[in-house]
């Protein structure tokens, strides 16, 4: 019975891609998060030499990259949970 319970856990997540999602999510959030320290440090691409004084361009800025890497999270998620459909045509006829 126990071996059973196994082979079903594993199945299910084998099937959610629980492993691969997490990996993903991790990922990502650590991105944001340095996105974030580098805005609020005024650092990198935010820096006062590459944008001036102007705090609506580094927030632009910032809102831009983390859109980005946000719909770039999406796109790997759809990606990977794609399903292959079957084509079902009729018969030529029928």
């Amino acid at each position: 019975i126990f071996g059973f319970i196994i082979i079903i856990a594993t199945g299910f997540l084998q099937l959610t891609k629980s492993q691969e999602n997490w990996i993903s999510y991790r990922s990502t959030a650590e991105l944001l998060q340095s996105e974030y320290h580098l805005f609020k440090m005024k650092s990198g691409d935010y820096s006062d030499e590459k944008i001036g004084n102007d705090n609506r361009k580094r927030e632009q800025l910032f809102v831009n990259r983390i859109e980005t890497i946000i719909s770039e999270e999406g796109k790997k998620f759809l990606s990977s949970h794609e399903k292959f459909e079957v084509d079902v045509k009729p018969k030529e006829g029928k």
